[in-house]
Formats: C-alpha cells, sequence, structure tokens
C-alpha cells in the first residue's frame, strides 16, 4: 500500500511539471532580425513555431526563420509557440522592411591575371560567377580564382557576376574579357640606367616569336621595339626615360603564353 501511495506522489509531480490543456504556454519574445534571419528567444515547452507573415503560416521547430525567399517590401510578422495542441497567444508584431540593392555588382577586375574580385554587396548569401553567359560557380565572399577553371590558351572569355539574395539576384556587372596565358620560362631580369641612349636588349631563354608587349598593364606600341632574330628583343631607350627609379614587370606575349620580365631603373 505504502509503495502504491508513493507512486502516485511520483506521478502527480511528474505530472504536474508538464504543460497541460488548462495551462498556457507564454508567446515567443526578443523577436530580432540578423542579416535576413528572424531569431526569437525559446518558449519553455514549446515544441514547434508558427510564423504568421502577412496572413500566410509556416512552421519550424527552430528558434530562427530564414526570410530571405520574400520581395522587397513590407511585412508584419508575428509568432505562435506550440506544444501539442497547446498553443500560447501571438507575439507583438515585428515589422520588416526589405529594400534589397539590385544594382549589378561594381568595380569587377582580374587582379594578378587570376582573381576575378569585385566590391561586396551588404546582405548578399552568395555571389554567382557567370562565363560567357553561363553560370559556372558559386562563392561567398568578393572574388573567385579563375585557376580553378580549365581553360583554353589564348581564348577569350567574357565574366560577369551576380550577388544572390537567398532566391533573388542582382543585375549582372558589365563584362570582363579574359584571355588565360599562363607564365612561360623564368622571369627575366633586366636594367635601364637613366639617360642611357643604347636599346635596351632582353635577351630570351628559347627562340620565341613576340607577338605583343605590355609594361605595368600598359600596351606598348611596336614602334618602340624590334624582334630581329627570335632570341632576343629590343627596345628603344625612350619607353624607360620618363620612369623614376624602381623595378617594373614587362610581360612579353607569345602564342603560348608571357614571358615575365622586371626591369629595373636605376
Amino acid at each position: 500500500m505504502m509503495k502504491k501511495a508513493l507512486l502516485l506522489i511520483i506521478l502527480l509531480f511528474i505530472l504536474s511539471g508538464c504543460v497541460t490543456n488548462d495551462d498556457q504556454l507564454d508567446f515567443p519574445r526578443s523577436l530580432h532580425l540578423n542579416q535576413e534571419v528572424l531569431s526569437w528567444d525559446a518558449v519553455e515547452d514549446a515544441t514547434f513555431y508558427t510564423l504568421n507573415i502577412n496572413g500566410e503560416t509556416y512552421n519550424t521547430s527552430e528558434l530562427f526563420f530564414n526570410l530571405n525567399f520574400l520581395d522587397n517590401g513590407s511585412y508584419e510578422i508575428k509568432i505562435l509557440a506550440y506544444y501539442g495542441e497547446i498553443y500560447s497567444e501571438y507575439s507583438p508584431v515585428f515589422n520588416v522592411v526589405f529594400e534589397r540593392d539590385y544594382t549589378a555588382p561594381q568595380n569587377v577586375v582580374i587582379v594578378d591575371e587570376i582573381f576575378l574580385t569585385w566590391d561586396a554587396i551588404e546582405f548578399v548569401t552568395s555571389y554567382s560567377i557567370w562565363m560567357d553567359e553561363e553560370e559556372i560557380a558559386l562563392t561567398w565572399v568578393p572574388s573567385y580564382d579563375l585557376s580553378l577553371l580549365t581553360l583554353n590558351v589564348n581564348q577569350p572569355h567574357s565574366f560577369q557576376v551576380t550577388g544572390n539574395y537567398g532566391v533573388h539576384s542582382t543585375l549582372k556587372s558589365i563584362p570582363v574579357e579574359y584571355t588565360y596565358l599562363p607564365r612561360i620560362g623564368n622571369t627575366l631580369l633586366e636594367t635601364y640606367t637613366l639617360n642611357q641612349s643604347a636599346q635596351v636588349v632582353i635577351l630570351l631563354e628559347n627562340p620565341t616569336t613576340i607577338n605583343s608587349v605590355w609594361f605595368e598593364s600598359e600596351f606598348i606600341s611596336s614602334d618602340y621595339y624590334t624582334q630581329s632574330v627570335n632570341t632576343q628583343i629590343e627596345f628603344d631607350p625612350s619607353v624607360f626615360e620618363s620612369l623614376a627609379v624602381g623595378t617594373y614587370e614587362m610581360r612579353l606575349l607569345t602564342s603560348t603564353g608571357y614571358i615575365a620580365v622586371h626591369i629595373t631603373i636605376e
């Protein structure tokens, strides 16, 4: 008899700590938005929550809900807490306004012949990389390593970027043209002395035909250099005479890649 009484007392104690049909759950509190994710404090005993967003309802067992599927506009959000068939009152209305910037990513450039970069856009969840009008990759930072792609040498490609807000995207950026040219051979070193009157002769490691020359990202006209033999290239000193003392990079473009030349002005 004593055992039955003790068991009954324990059972009543356990039940007294549970939610019953006569109990009322507290409503969700401390609603706040981070990026586009709505969060709230846990409600004791609640097993799931129902969000009412402008009259549409969504259920979740988490303490957060991603709103990035919503279009730009104003939204009134309130939340119920549930335990089985027992539910709370609605939370106070939480107002959200989405005014996403769908302007295309700006300042898209290629750095060091390998990194596609652009200005970061606030609140985007990812960026799409487009090559020749085809989406080829996703990234979560405002840059992309083009060496991850398999590109044919000397074949030009057009790259663009879009920012993504969940299922929404910005306009495409202005196209950036890129032609893959690997560096071939070792970096050649040359020195030019200011006021030097003689031509600057760069000796090549292997017989090579130079198709064009770029100096610090600027195209050098063939009027300023000659290649009488395929083992060297001669430059008119006027290419260098206006430069300050320092080291500069020149690129000699061929059909298979480019030869890097570091020229020191002294």
